[in-house]
Formats: structure tokens, C-alpha cells, sequence
């Protein structure tokens, strides 16, 4: 038990120190898109990528090179690893209007999308061409 509460307060000195700097990205975003800057978007989205490229990479290469001393990267790294999914960027995809009542849920998975009765008449032949 005394565990479980330990790791709680981690956690939540984590959040406290991740807080500001999730702020300052989403009122950038928030900005951005009031403003229909589609560069700063961009940017803010690469920046994103970015930090989750880096935190790849480093996990990668910290398997493989002693970095020694230098802590900061290491800091950075788990930083990093903590921040990175807390900077989501919502999707601009309109919501699908439930309210007709004439919803189909295929029709709503785009043209890849295989009707069920043609799985099942392919699954029932191939089924039959084996025996």
C-alpha cells in the first residue's frame, strides 16, 4: 500500500513539473487555430514529432552508447517521454451526425470496407474448397 501512495506522489510531481509546458503548447495550438495559422499548426505538430522522434532515438541509442556523465540528456529523455503523449493535437474530422437514426456503420469506414455478407460467402467457399 505504502508503495502504491509513493508512486502516486511521483506521479503527481511528475504532472507539476509537465503542466506548464503542456499549457504553453496547447494555447499555442488553441492560438493557431483560432487565428487559421496552418504554419504555426504545422510547427506546433512538428515539434511533436520531433520530441517523439527524439525520445526514440535516444532510448535506442542509450542500449548501445555510454553517455558517461551527462545527465541532461538523460533528464531530457525522460522528460520528454512523459510530455510527449500529453501533446495531442486533435483531429479537424467532423463528428457523424447520429441524429437521422439512419446510420450505417460500414458506410462510415470508407471504401475499404468489406460488407459482411460477401466476408461470409467468402469464408463459406473457402471453406468448401478445402475438404
Amino acid at each position: 500500500m505504502q508503495a502504491a501512495l509513493v508512486k502516486k506522489q511521483r506521479q503527481a510531481e511528475l504532472l507539476v513539473k509537465l503542466t506548464p509546458a503542456v499549457e504553453r503548447f496547447r494555447v499555442r495550438l488553441r492560438d493557431a487555430v483560432s487565428q487559421g495559422d496552418v504554419k504555426a499548426k504545422d510547427r506546433l505538430e512538428l515539434f511533436r514529432r520531433n520530441l517523439t522522434a527524439f525520445v526514440r532515438a535516444y532510448d535506442f541509442l542509450s542500449q548501445i552508447v555510454d553517455y558517461g556523465n551527462n545527465t541532461s540528456l538523460e533528464k531530457r529523455g525522460i522528460f520528454f517521454r512523459h510530455l510527449a503523449p500529453l501533446l495531442d493535437i486533435p483531429d479537424p474530422v467532423e463528428p457523424i451526425d447520429l441524429s437521422r437514426g439512419d446510420a450505417d456503420p460500414l458506410q462510415h469506414q470508407g471504401p475499404w470496407a468489406t460488407p459482411a455478407s460477401a466476408c461470409r460467402r467468402r469464408t463459406a467457399t473457402s471453406r468448401s474448397s478445402t475438404r
